[in-house]
């Protein structure tokens, strides 16, 4: 009798070992869906190549869905609702703190919804006019506006996004008056900057490149705290005698999970990243564009997550932006 009541008791117990040595064994056991919140630019572009070599290494399909909007709020908060099986991932980052900084009330915590996996990668913004442009250093922008306010326009990809709060902050900083612009998506925002529908436009390095090697925009500053090699004439921001851009230049991203994905199942994916990591492909993609990869596990990425929300808040403070 007293073993059977123990059997009993220990029941549920084994159980859930072994539920949990299932995941461990079986994962991945069907293919995974990885969420990409913006259309188009870097974003596409990493989150595709690391879709495939997520696949490559996990030897199961990693299936890609774009599911732009509101600053890559829409896809965030999409991967955050999926079911924390380990089956649904999203490549993110800085806008989720932009985002959690300008509303802090939201119901979308990325810091209590979303669980980091593994760092990816970070670059930083350029400020590109077209080429026969004639403003041909930022300072020239600056002296333009100060003399004619909302006379000079910039382009970005949509309210609350790092390219629209610059702006915000270039304005506060040199107490100048600029119109911004909104547009779908960084290729439509290349497309205005071209046209002469802007007056310039801030663009991440990856993104931008192409158009500098081809002639068809020109940078005049780099929102970092030094020069890059990729671009070794462009002066950064600070440079110009505006400093208080550079904390803003630099966006990166990450590999997140909906909070609760099972502890064998996030290690997994974890190894999966370091040994992406360790091959090297994606990290030559990322320097071609521009960009840096980024190392460290888990806890690196949920603490560059809270520092960016910290700094976003402290931006926005400072910038007298309001908090939606």
């Amino acid at each position: 009798m007293k073993t059977f009541l123990l059997s009993l008791l220990l029941a549920p117990w084994l159980s859930l070992l072994v539920a949990a040595g299932a995941v461990a064994d079986d994962y991945p056991a069907k293919p995974i869906t990885l969420i990409i919140p913006f259309q188009g630019g870097v974003t596409e572009q990493l989150g595709r190549a690391y879709a495939d070599e997520l696949s490559k290494v996990l030897d199961t399909p990693v299936i890609v869905e774009v599911k732009p909007g509101a600053g890559g709020a829409i896809g965030s908060k999409y991967a955050a609702n999926a079911a924390s099986d380990g089956y649904t991932l999203v490549v993110a980052g800085d806008g989720m703190a932009i985002k959690a900084a300008l509303t802090p009330g939201d119901s979308f915590d990325p810091q209590r919804d979303l669980e980091p996996i593994g760092p990816l990668m970070s670059q930083p913004f350029l400020l590109v006019v077209r080429p026969d442009s004639e403003f041909k250093t930022l300072s020239d922008i600056i002296h333009y506006a100060s003399q004619h306010p909302r006379k000079v326009t910039y382009a970005s990809v949509g309210p609350g996004t790092a390219a629209h709060l610059m702006g915000q902050f270039l304005m506060s900083e040199t107490h100048t008056q600029l119109v911004h612009v909104p547009y779908k998506g960084g290729g439509a925002q290349a497309l205005a900057v071209m046209s002469g529908e802007v007056n310039f436009g801030f663009l991440t390095a990856a993104f931008v490149q192409p158009y500098l090697d081809a002639g068809t925009l020109r940078a005049i500053a780099l929102i970092d705290q030094q020069r890059s090699p990729l671009f070794p004439t462009v002066p950064t921001a600070s440079e110009a005698g505006y400093p208080a851009l550079t904390p803003a230049g630099t966006t990166w991203f990450a590999l997140f999970a909906p909070a609760g994905i099972p502890t064998a199942a996030k290690q997994r994916l974890t190894r999966a990243v370091t040994e992406i990591e360790r091959r090297g492909t994606i990290a030559g993609l990322i320097k071609k564009w521009g960009g840096q990869p980024l190392t460290g596990g888990p806890e690196a990425v949920q603490q560059k997550l809270g520092n960016s929300i910290t700094q976003w808040r402290a931006l926005l403070a400072n910038s007298g932006e309001k908090k939606q």
